[in-house]
């Protein structure tokens, strides 16, 4: 029934179509908000979808009652139950483009196949694109996909992905600036405040709160898009039977248990704080992190690193725990009855006076937190106590310590291979099944042996469909000349080493933009157009390939570095009048207006020569023009607004930062930021990490610690403490900014003794909440600085020697892939036509790269 419905309802012309523009309104494509270009290109794939699907259901009905398929222009098929027969009239409205029919193909084999299994069935172009967008992000599929259903649920679980993500990192930005429990708003009165704002004696970090209604709300909706992303997650699995080796079913059932574990407790803190209870402690933030654990897969996958890491360094970090409580029990045992005070009227046993107090001093000693005082009050009493002390931090400190560090790395740097071979491995396998898949049955000659190869109407429609998966920066009219770059050999089809290459351009970013301005191609062969070339290029004989390379180091660029160097002096010469309290000439004022204005003139000469998208595309443009319109107006103000003159020197200011961009003609400069950049895009998963780890502790710090570091606390009253002799009441828990800095601050500095000792004494000694905060503070030791800082600091020296290593090959050897070879090739060819075709490696793909190389897989 569904079959003959299905073609009964394209008897026409006019259903036909009726039945494309359903199909396109069912995937959400509105035709009047889309530009003509991209309406078009829509038009040609759901066409071709719909034409395909319609030959595959008249072949399967009419080889059921044994009739042989005809031309797609006219078929006729008997109804079913011996009713009329249903005629299907020219159906070649829905031949666009330049898609091949599944009816001219060659035929697939001569079992019958049911009515139903083709509507029911994916395409080989369906199949292929699923699994080229699963090797694009280094995983592969268990089980090929067959189904349709299994298409519609991966599309919209793929669609709704980038939404949950960013919906997540929105909850964690939430977190933070979140009003503190400790401050206890009411609901609808004074929403997002804290009272103690207002009192000197508590530090806030002072950035605003979120409103709790807002905060609350959004938080609804947040959840209610995560839970929108499970439904579609745990539909992928059970259709594909765990589409990927990322995906398990114990992954889906914590991911439900902390979706709804927020929501009940979002709604308990609601009704808490409406019937004005006091609340004091939230789990929503420790569930928020979970869920970033969970659904981002490469804090997850960090984390099982890390998991890993840790119990590789379970036993000598045992070891350094018996060497710590050893030395405690020992000098506690030795020191505990000598009460006498030193030459500096220090007692000898400080920080030994019982077990529990060595216990610390030990731990802090060998986090060299403490050292020397910790060492002083015994070694000045007597020199023979360096007996006691020396074997203690030499192999605490100096061997179990950088074991422990160094075996981290280790051991991270393993797992990080292991899983980056396996993603590879993965990759390999689905492009392999892709190619299988997309391969055309006619052999093609190539190094003197047959072999099979995919026809550019086949990698047309992948691509089409591959398009609904991920954001693929080629159209149509760039295609063709996308596949000639691929075709090494220019045999008009891609062999499987070619094909290979094209899961990489697929991760390329492309633009095209018109190089020359309206202006330049009026005066095109006249005088002024000589004057412009003169002015703004820099008088290179080959390929034109815009800004990039024909304006650094012309007679503009010239000047304004010029005029940007003046610019310092005068900047430089202003501030020390303004140190020295010297009265400024006149002519200072004259020199501040010229310098408001002057660089407009730049702007200005660049886009008389190039257009402006092709202006706008590099950033450094952007940031010229938004600062020269400031400068300008700031000028205009100081003329006619009287504006004062200091502010018009702030203004100027601004052009401070283009010193940078001078500086980066230095060539050795240029490469400088050129690896520190790569070097930090290629960290980023690990940077995120040791942000999250920061948050996590900074949440449970606000929870454990909030509005009690102050000296109005009754704990801490009439005790000696550093961490207000030392003045360091900034650094606190008050709010999670706040916490974050701190916790900061310690990571860098491994252990901070003043405000451990005083985040102690805010509790009642041998209580829960002791206890509590000494878990706390050793916890975060563990996670920050001797984990995940540690990996950070040497993962991003590895990268940066491997940077530095590739940035050089390529500066002597230039670019060494084949593919960017043979798209230079085409640059040329578009900028005789006065366009300019821009090329760069998505983040992912260099990234990828550079682990490659750093872990030599």
């Amino acid at each position: 029934d569904l079959a003959q419905k299905h073609i009964a309802g394209c008897s026409n012309v006019a259903n036909g179509k009726q039945l494309l523009l359903a199909s396109m309104a069912a995937d959400g494509v509105n035709r009047h908000a889309m530009p003509h270009s991209t309406w078009r290109r829509q038009t040609i794939r759901y066409a071709n979808h719909a034409r395909n699907e319609l030959c595959q259901a008249v072949e399967s009905v009419q080889e059921s009652f044994g009739a042989p398929f005809q031309s797609p222009k006219t078929a006729q098929v008997e109804a079913f139950h011996d009713e009329s027969p249903v005629v299907l009239k020219d159906i070649s409205f829905l031949s666009f483009g330049s898609a091949s029919s599944p009816a001219s193909s060659p035929s697939r084999g001569s079992a019958k196949i049911p009515a139903l299994e083709p509507l029911l069935q994916l395409d080989r172009y369906k199949k292929a694109a699923m699994i080229m967008h699963e090797a694009m992000f280094l995983r592969t599929f268990k089980g090929m996909p067959e189904s349709v259903a299994c298409w519609n649920a991966y599309c919209f679980f793929h669609k709704i992905e980038p939404w949950a993500s960013s919906s997540i990192w929105i909850l964690l930005v939430l977190t933070v600036f979140e009003t503190p429990l400790w401050c206890h708003d009411k609901l609808l009165e004074d929403p997002g405040g804290c009272p103690a704002a207002d009192s000197s004696d508590f530090f806030l970090s002072g950035v605003p709160y979120v409103p709790i209604p807002m905060g609350v709300l959004l938080e609804y909706v947040i959840l209610c898009l995560l839970f929108t992303r499970f439904v579609a997650h745990a539909t992928v699995f059970g259709l594909l039977q765990t589409h990927s080796d990322k995906t398990s079913r114990e992954i889906l059932v914590i991911e439900a248990v902390l979706i709804a574990a927020t929501f009940v407790d979002a709604s308990v803190y609601v009704v808490n704080l409406s019937s004005n209870a006091k609340v004091k402690f939230r789990l929503a933030p420790f569930f928020r992190l979970g869920l970033a654990a969970i659904s981002l897969e490469a804090v997850r996958s960090n984390l099982d690193t890390f998991y890993r890491a840790l119990l590789a360094i379970s036993k000598v970090a045992l070891l350094f725990g018996y060497t710590v409580c050893l030395f405690a029990f020992v000098s506690s045992s030795t020191l505990d009855d000598i009460s006498h005070l030193n030459a500096f009227g220090i007692p000898v046993n400080a920080g030994f006076e019982t077990f529990p107090d060595a216990l610390y001093t030990s731990f802090a000693t060998l986090t060299t937190a403490i050292l020397p005082d910790s060492v002083l009050p015994s070694y000045t009493d007597s020199r023979a106590y360096l007996l006691l002390w020396l074997p203690f931090i030499f192999v605490g400190a100096v061997i179990l310590k950088q074991v422990i560090m160094s075996a981290v790395y280790s051991d991270y740097a393993r797992n990080a291979k292991r899983r980056l071979s396996e993603g590879l491995a993965n990759r390999k396998h689905g492009i392999e099944v892709a190619f299988d898949l997309m391969k055309s049955s006619e052999l093609v000659s190539k190094d003197g042996c047959h072999t099979s190869a995919v026809k550019f109407n086949d990698f047309e429609q992948m691509v089409d469909v591959l398009d609904m998966l991920t954001r693929i920066s080629v159209d149509r009219a760039f295609l063709n000349v996308l596949f000639e770059a691929l075709d090494d050999d220019r045999n008009g089809v891609l062999s499987a080493d070619e094909f290979e290459e094209f899961c990489d351009v697929l991760q390329f970013e492309f633009k095209i933009t018109r190089r020359d301005s309206y202006f330049r191609r009026c005066v095109a062969g006249t005088c002024s157009e000589r004057v412009l070339t003169c002015l703004t290029e820099n008088g290179r004989s080959d390929t034109n390939l815009g800004h990039r390379t024909r304006y650094p180091g012309s007679l503009l660029d010239i000047f304004m570095n010029t005029i940007l160097t003046l610019n310092v002096c005068f900047v430089v010469l202003e501030v020390s009048y303004d140190l020295n309290r010297l009265s400024e000439p006149s002519w200072f004022a004259l020199a501040d207006v010229f310098f408001s204005f002057v660089y407009i003139l730049e702007c200005g000469l660049k886009l008389l020569n190039w257009s402006f998208e092709e202006y706008w595309h590099y950033t450094e443009n952007r940031f010229d023009l938004a600062t020269s319109i400031v400068l300008a107006m700031s000028g205009i103000a100081y003329l006619h607004l009287h504006l004062s003159s200091e502010l018009l020197r702030d203004a100027n200011s601004l052009r401070l930062l283009r010193l940078l961009k001078a500086i980066k003609h230095v060539r050795a400069y240029k490469r400088a930021c050129a690896v520190i950049s790569q070097t930090l895009a290629s960290c980023r998963d690990v940077m995120q990490l040791n942000i999250l780890v920061v948050l996590s502790w900074s949440v449970a710090g606000v929870q454990l610690l909030g509005g009690q570091l102050v000296e109005l606390n009754p704990r801490l009253q009439g005790k000696d403490l550093a961490y207000f002799d030392s003045k360091y009441q900034a650094f606190n828990f008050n709010d999670v900014p706040s916490g974050m800095v701190t916790l900061f601050m310690w990571t860098l500095g491994d252990w901070n003794d003043p405000l451990a000792a005083a985040c102690v004494e805010t509790a009642e000694p041998e209580s829960f909440q002791r206890v509590a905060i000494w878990i706390f503070l050793i916890s975060y030791y563990i996670a920050s600085p001797l984990l995940s800082y540690n990996v950070f600091s040497a993962f991003s020296i590895d990268v940066y020697c491997t940077v530095d290593t590739l940035v050089q090959k390529e500066e002597e050897e230039g670019r060494f892939c084949e593919v960017e070879h043979n798209l230079i090739k085409i640059q040329a060819d578009m900028a005789q036509e006065g366009l300019v075709l821009h090329i760069q490696e998505s983040p992912e793909l260099a990234k990828l790269h550079i682990h490659s190389a750093v872990f030599e897989t």
